[in-house]
């Protein structure tokens, strides 16, 4: 009597994990996997599956809801070919047994190479570094038809400002960031026929000497700000030493992608432990 609500068990596991999956021709949709725990293990010499593995510094089984088995197992990465992105030295292999079989994962981390791309770099820099008047600038229009001069001035779009309109320091980015935002999303507009980039009239019960007042306070304030800055140059203490950028460390824990794993998934817990 017992094998009729395991075999019942089984089956609904079956159709829960491999519904749907048809033809099986590989991948998780197998119902068995041959893969275990000695294959591909550095630390293990037996080709047979054996207590050795419990000894495997790169191993950990966890019973997960007291129906699944999972192995997690940390085993060196194959070598990138040429073309390939740089990936690390180690991946981690995730075996699971339930009652309805055994399945393997093989996972690695994505990231990208530490080596800077030059190009990358010249755009950085042309982005930090402000264009002064001084400096050649590449435009791909005549600059004679530059909107920033001239009485199109005011109507240069969003990719021209950050272009040509960042050579003449005049020129308010802010300012025609808005205008270009009104001409080409008009629903942005208020209700009243000002374009974003025009003042907003004074509010009701305002003077002249209160605005006159606010303005002064402003600048008072701007200039108090400013002089705080140039005090705060001044002192050494303020001043940060220069540090340069960690280089890449590969792990040598023969657990630490697992771990990391684990972590995302939020299997290290107090209460899953």
């Amino acid at each position: 009597m017992e094998l009729i609500p395991l075999t019942a068990r089984m089956i609904m596991t079956h159709l829960v994990n491999h519904l749907g999956h048809h033809p099986l021709s590989g991948g998780p949709a197998l119902l068995h996997s041959l893969v275990s725990e000695n294959h591909d293990n550095p630390y293990v010499e037996s080709s047979e599956l054996s207590s050795e593995v419990f000894k495997s510094p790169n191993l950990q089984l966890f019973v997960f809801n007291d129906s699944t088995l999972v192995s997690y197992l940390q085993i060196p990465a194959e070598t990138p070919t040429v073309g390939q992105p740089r990936h690390p030295s180690s991946q981690v292999r995730v075996i699971v047994r339930d009652i309805s079989g055994k399945y393997s994962w093989d996972g690695a981390i994505l990231y990208c190479t530490t080596q800077e791309d030059p190009v990358d770099m010249g755009v950085f820099d042309a982005v930090d570094h402000p264009l002064s008047n001084t400096e050649p600038v590449a435009h791909s229009r005549n600059q004679t038809h530059s909107p920033t001069k001239g009485p199109h001035k005011k109507h240069c779009s969003i990719s021209d400002s950050l272009s040509g309109c960042c050579e003449e320091e005049e020129v308010d980015v802010l300012d025609t960031l808005l205008e270009d935002l009104g001409h080409s999303s008009p629903e942005c507009l208020p209700q009243s026929p000002l374009q974003l980039n025009q003042p907003a009239p004074s509010p009701r019960g305002m003077n002249i000497e209160q605005e006159s007042a606010i303005l002064e306070a402003i600048l008072c304030q701007t200039q108090q700000e400013e002089e705080q800055v140039r005090s705060w140059d001044a002192d050494v203490s303020f001043r940060a030493a220069c540090q340069s950028e960690p280089s890449h460390q590969e792990p040598k824990a023969p657990f630490y992608f697992c771990r990391l794993l684990l972590n995302d998934l939020g299997m290290n817990s107090w209460d899953r432990r």
